[in-house]
Protein backbone atom coordinates (compact mmCIF):
# COMPACT_ATOMS: atom_id res chain seq x y z
CA UNK A 1 0.00 0.00 0.00
CA UNK A 2 2.83 2.38 0.86
CA UNK A 3 4.40 2.13 -2.59
CA UNK A 4 1.01 2.70 -4.26
CA UNK A 5 0.35 5.78 -2.14
CA UNK A 6 3.77 7.15 -3.00
CA UNK A 7 3.32 6.52 -6.71
CA UNK A 8 -0.12 8.13 -6.99
CA UNK A 9 1.17 11.16 -5.07
CA UNK A 10 4.39 11.83 -6.98
CA UNK A 11 3.06 11.06 -10.47
CA UNK A 12 1.09 14.34 -10.85
CA UNK A 13 4.05 16.32 -9.50
CA UNK A 14 6.49 14.66 -11.92
CA UNK A 15 4.26 15.58 -14.86
CA UNK A 16 3.73 19.27 -14.07
CA UNK A 17 4.47 21.45 -17.09
CA UNK A 18 3.48 24.86 -18.38
CA UNK A 19 1.83 23.46 -21.50
CA UNK A 20 -1.39 25.35 -20.68
CA UNK A 21 -3.38 26.62 -17.73
CA UNK A 22 -5.90 23.77 -17.84
CA UNK A 23 -3.04 21.28 -17.46
CA UNK A 24 -1.82 22.98 -14.28
CA UNK A 25 -5.39 23.29 -13.00
CA UNK A 26 -5.82 19.53 -13.43
CA UNK A 27 -2.66 18.90 -11.38
CA UNK A 28 -3.97 21.10 -8.58
CA UNK A 29 -7.23 19.12 -8.57
CA UNK A 30 -5.50 15.73 -8.70
CA UNK A 31 -3.24 16.51 -5.78
CA UNK A 32 -5.98 18.26 -3.81
CA UNK A 33 -8.18 15.17 -4.17
CA UNK A 34 -5.36 12.93 -2.91
CA UNK A 35 -4.64 15.19 0.07
CA UNK A 36 -8.35 15.38 0.84
CA UNK A 37 -8.37 11.59 1.22
CA UNK A 38 -10.43 10.82 -1.88
CA UNK A 39 -10.02 7.47 -3.62
CA UNK A 40 -8.00 7.51 -6.83
CA UNK A 41 -7.48 4.96 -9.59
CA UNK A 42 -4.03 3.49 -10.22
CA UNK A 43 -3.47 0.57 -12.62
CA UNK A 44 -7.16 -0.35 -12.36
CA UNK A 45 -6.98 -0.42 -8.58
CA UNK A 46 -8.68 1.89 -6.09
CA UNK A 47 -6.11 3.59 -3.87
CA UNK A 48 -7.46 5.21 -0.73
CA UNK A 49 -5.16 7.93 0.70
CA UNK A 50 -7.77 8.61 3.39
CA UNK A 51 -7.77 5.03 4.66
CA UNK A 52 -6.62 6.40 8.02
CA UNK A 53 -4.67 9.35 9.42
CA UNK A 54 -1.33 7.62 8.87
CA UNK A 55 -1.91 7.00 5.16
CA UNK A 56 -3.06 10.58 4.61
CA UNK A 57 -0.14 12.02 6.58
CA UNK A 58 2.20 9.88 4.48
CA UNK A 59 0.78 11.40 1.29
CA UNK A 60 1.36 14.90 2.68
CA UNK A 61 4.93 13.97 3.54
CA UNK A 62 5.62 12.48 0.11
CA UNK A 63 4.09 15.41 -1.78
CA UNK A 64 5.92 18.10 0.21
CA UNK A 65 9.24 16.28 -0.12
CA UNK A 66 8.74 15.71 -3.85
CA UNK A 67 8.14 19.40 -4.53
CA UNK A 68 11.53 20.14 -2.93
CA UNK A 69 13.15 17.40 -5.04
CA UNK A 70 11.76 19.13 -8.13
CA UNK A 71 13.50 22.34 -7.07
CA UNK A 72 16.82 20.51 -6.70
CA UNK A 73 16.43 18.71 -10.00
CA UNK A 74 14.01 20.07 -12.60
CA UNK A 75 14.24 23.74 -11.64
CA UNK A 76 17.98 23.64 -10.95
CA UNK A 77 18.90 22.08 -14.30
CA UNK A 78 16.52 24.07 -16.48
CA UNK A 79 17.81 26.82 -18.76
CA UNK A 80 14.57 28.77 -18.22
CA UNK A 81 12.35 29.73 -15.30
CA UNK A 82 9.28 28.07 -16.82
CA UNK A 83 9.53 24.95 -14.60
CA UNK A 84 9.95 27.13 -11.50
CA UNK A 85 6.76 29.08 -12.17
CA UNK A 86 4.63 26.13 -13.26
CA UNK A 87 5.62 24.06 -10.21
CA UNK A 88 5.22 27.11 -7.94
CA UNK A 89 1.72 27.78 -9.27
CA UNK A 90 0.52 24.21 -8.70
CA UNK A 91 2.10 24.08 -5.24
CA UNK A 92 0.56 27.42 -4.25
CA UNK A 93 -2.89 26.27 -5.36
CA UNK A 94 -2.70 23.21 -3.13
CA UNK A 95 -1.19 25.30 -0.32
CA UNK A 96 -4.23 27.59 -0.47
CA UNK A 97 -6.59 24.72 0.32
CA UNK A 98 -4.24 22.49 2.34
CA UNK A 99 -2.03 24.70 4.57
CA UNK A 100 -0.44 21.61 6.07
CA UNK A 101 1.27 20.92 2.74
CA UNK A 102 2.85 24.36 2.75
CA UNK A 103 4.16 23.93 6.28
CA UNK A 104 5.73 20.58 5.42
CA UNK A 105 7.14 21.94 2.16
CA UNK A 106 8.90 24.77 3.98
CA UNK A 107 10.27 22.32 6.55
CA UNK A 108 11.74 20.10 3.81
CA UNK A 109 13.01 23.14 1.91
CA UNK A 110 14.72 24.59 4.98
CA UNK A 111 16.41 21.28 5.63
CA UNK A 112 17.70 20.96 2.05
CA UNK A 113 18.53 24.67 1.73
CA UNK A 114 18.94 26.44 5.10
CA UNK A 115 19.65 29.69 3.25
CA UNK A 116 15.89 30.03 2.63
CA UNK A 117 15.37 30.62 6.37
CA UNK A 118 17.92 32.34 6.03
CA UNK A 119 20.48 30.76 8.35
CA UNK A 120 24.24 30.45 8.34
CA UNK A 121 24.98 27.63 10.75
CA UNK A 122 28.16 27.84 12.85
CA UNK A 123 30.28 24.69 13.14
CA UNK A 124 29.78 22.80 16.40
CA UNK A 125 32.85 21.88 18.40
CA UNK A 126 31.91 18.19 18.42
CA UNK A 127 31.12 17.73 14.70
CA UNK A 128 33.50 16.86 11.89
CA UNK A 129 33.76 18.72 8.60
CA UNK A 130 31.49 16.34 6.69
CA UNK A 131 28.75 16.57 9.33
CA UNK A 132 28.99 20.33 9.19
CA UNK A 133 28.85 20.43 5.40
CA UNK A 134 25.77 18.20 5.50
CA UNK A 135 24.03 20.71 7.76
CA UNK A 136 24.97 23.45 5.28
CA UNK A 137 23.07 21.59 2.56
CA UNK A 138 25.84 19.58 0.87
CA UNK A 139 25.10 16.01 -0.19
CA UNK A 140 27.61 13.65 1.44
CA UNK A 141 28.02 10.17 -0.09
CA UNK A 142 28.30 6.86 1.77
CA UNK A 143 32.07 7.25 1.92
CA UNK A 144 31.76 10.61 3.62
CA UNK A 145 32.73 12.64 0.55
CA UNK A 146 30.80 15.91 0.03
CA UNK A 147 29.54 16.79 -3.44
CA UNK A 148 31.45 19.24 -5.62
CA UNK A 149 30.90 22.94 -5.02
CA UNK A 150 29.35 23.52 -8.47
CA UNK A 151 26.71 20.82 -7.93
CA UNK A 152 25.92 22.14 -4.46
CA UNK A 153 25.48 25.70 -5.72
CA UNK A 154 23.26 24.52 -8.58
CA UNK A 155 20.90 22.69 -6.20
CA UNK A 156 20.73 25.63 -3.80
CA UNK A 157 20.02 27.93 -6.75
CA UNK A 158 17.12 25.69 -7.78
CA UNK A 159 15.64 25.83 -4.29
CA UNK A 160 15.88 29.62 -4.18
CA UNK A 161 14.37 29.99 -7.66
CA UNK A 162 11.33 27.89 -6.74
CA UNK A 163 10.90 29.79 -3.47
CA UNK A 164 11.16 33.14 -5.25
CA UNK A 165 8.62 31.98 -7.84
CA UNK A 166 6.17 30.96 -5.10
CA UNK A 167 6.39 34.37 -3.42
CA UNK A 168 5.14 36.24 -6.48
CA UNK A 169 2.93 33.79 -8.33
CA UNK A 170 -0.71 34.68 -8.90
CA UNK A 171 -2.73 32.51 -6.48
CA UNK A 172 -4.63 29.89 -8.51
CA UNK A 173 -7.79 30.47 -6.43
CA UNK A 174 -8.83 34.10 -6.77
CA UNK A 175 -11.07 34.01 -3.69
CA UNK A 176 -8.34 32.73 -1.35
CA UNK A 177 -5.29 34.72 -0.15
CA UNK A 178 -1.74 33.93 -1.15
CA UNK A 179 -0.37 31.64 1.59
CA UNK A 180 3.23 32.90 1.36
CA UNK A 181 3.48 36.14 -0.57
CA UNK A 182 6.00 38.85 -1.40
CA UNK A 183 6.22 40.16 2.14
CA UNK A 184 8.26 37.07 2.97
CA UNK A 185 10.58 37.94 0.08
CA UNK A 186 11.20 41.42 1.43
CA UNK A 187 11.86 39.95 4.87
CA UNK A 188 14.27 37.38 3.42
CA UNK A 189 16.29 39.98 1.53
CA UNK A 190 16.47 42.26 4.57
CA UNK A 191 17.67 39.42 6.78
CA UNK A 192 20.30 38.32 4.25
CA UNK A 193 21.73 41.84 4.07
CA UNK A 194 21.91 41.96 7.87
CA UNK A 195 23.94 38.74 8.04
CA UNK A 196 27.62 38.25 7.38
CA UNK A 197 28.05 36.77 3.87
CA UNK A 198 29.43 33.32 3.18
CA UNK A 199 31.79 32.57 0.28
CA UNK A 200 30.17 31.35 -2.97
CA UNK A 201 26.70 30.55 -1.66
CA UNK A 202 25.55 34.05 -0.65
CA UNK A 203 26.28 35.59 -4.06
CA UNK A 204 24.68 32.61 -5.81
CA UNK A 205 21.39 32.75 -3.91
CA UNK A 206 21.17 36.54 -4.09
CA UNK A 207 21.53 36.56 -7.86
CA UNK A 208 19.01 33.72 -8.27
CA UNK A 209 16.50 35.36 -5.94
CA UNK A 210 16.73 38.81 -7.52
CA UNK A 211 16.47 37.54 -11.09
CA UNK A 212 13.27 35.68 -10.24
CA UNK A 213 11.60 37.93 -7.65
CA UNK A 214 13.28 41.28 -8.32
CA UNK A 215 10.69 42.58 -10.78
CA UNK A 216 7.77 41.74 -8.49
CA UNK A 217 9.50 43.24 -5.45
CA UNK A 218 10.26 46.39 -7.42
CA UNK A 219 6.61 46.73 -8.47
CA UNK A 220 5.44 46.33 -4.88
CA UNK A 221 8.09 48.27 -2.92
CA UNK A 222 9.26 50.68 -5.65
CA UNK A 223 12.05 53.04 -4.52
CA UNK A 224 12.48 51.23 -1.20
CA UNK A 225 13.54 48.13 -3.06
CA UNK A 226 15.95 49.99 -5.32
CA UNK A 227 17.54 51.53 -2.22
CA UNK A 228 18.07 48.02 -0.86
CA UNK A 229 19.84 47.05 -4.08
CA UNK A 230 21.95 50.21 -3.95
CA UNK A 231 22.97 49.23 -0.42
CA UNK A 232 23.76 45.71 -1.60
CA UNK A 233 25.98 47.06 -4.36
CA UNK A 234 27.77 49.71 -2.27
CA UNK A 235 28.26 47.89 1.04
CA UNK A 236 27.51 44.18 0.78
CA UNK A 237 29.15 43.33 -2.54
CA UNK A 238 32.61 44.49 -1.36
CA UNK A 239 32.27 42.13 1.63
CA UNK A 240 31.53 39.26 -0.73
CA UNK A 241 34.55 40.10 -2.87
CA UNK A 242 36.79 40.19 0.20
CA UNK A 243 35.88 36.70 1.44
CA UNK A 244 35.81 34.92 -1.94
CA UNK A 245 38.69 33.00 -3.48
CA UNK A 246 39.82 34.46 -6.82
CA UNK A 247 39.10 31.10 -8.50
CA UNK A 248 35.43 31.24 -7.49
CA UNK A 249 34.44 34.77 -8.50
CA UNK A 250 31.81 33.67 -11.05
CA UNK A 251 28.74 34.13 -8.81
CA UNK A 252 29.96 37.52 -7.62
CA UNK A 253 30.69 38.68 -11.17
CA UNK A 254 27.17 37.71 -12.29
CA UNK A 255 25.60 39.43 -9.28
CA UNK A 256 27.67 42.55 -9.87
CA UNK A 257 26.68 42.75 -13.54
CA UNK A 258 23.03 42.32 -12.59
CA UNK A 259 23.19 45.09 -9.98
CA UNK A 260 25.06 47.45 -12.33
CA UNK A 261 22.35 46.99 -14.95
CA UNK A 262 19.68 47.79 -12.36
CA UNK A 263 21.58 50.88 -11.24
CA UNK A 264 21.74 52.08 -14.83
CA UNK A 265 18.17 51.27 -15.91
CA UNK A 266 16.37 51.52 -12.52
CA UNK A 267 14.26 48.57 -13.60
CA UNK A 268 14.30 44.76 -13.50
CA UNK A 269 12.99 42.63 -16.37
CA UNK A 270 9.93 40.41 -15.99
CA UNK A 271 11.18 36.82 -15.53
CA UNK A 272 10.33 34.38 -18.30
CA UNK A 273 7.55 31.93 -17.57
CA UNK A 274 5.68 33.96 -14.96
CA UNK A 275 1.98 33.04 -14.93
CA UNK A 276 -0.32 36.04 -14.66
CA UNK A 277 -3.83 34.52 -14.25
CA UNK A 278 -5.78 32.70 -11.55
CA UNK A 279 -5.69 29.25 -13.14
CA UNK A 280 -8.39 27.74 -10.89
CA UNK A 281 -10.92 30.59 -11.02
Amino acid sequence: MKSSLKLVTITPINSISASNNSHMKSKVKQLSDILSGKKVKHQDKDINPGFNSLTLNYCFFVASSKFVDQACEQVAFSDTLIPAFSIATVLTGIWQTHPKLGELFLAHLHRKCPYIIPAHWPKHANENTNQYMSRLGYLVDENGKPEELEKFLLRMEGCVKLYAAILQCVPPYKDKPHPHGLGYGWLWLTRILNMEPMPNITATILEAFLKVAGNALHLKYKSQFLKQLDLLYASYLPKLETITNAKNMGPITRLKLFLEKVKKERAIPVPDGRITVHICS
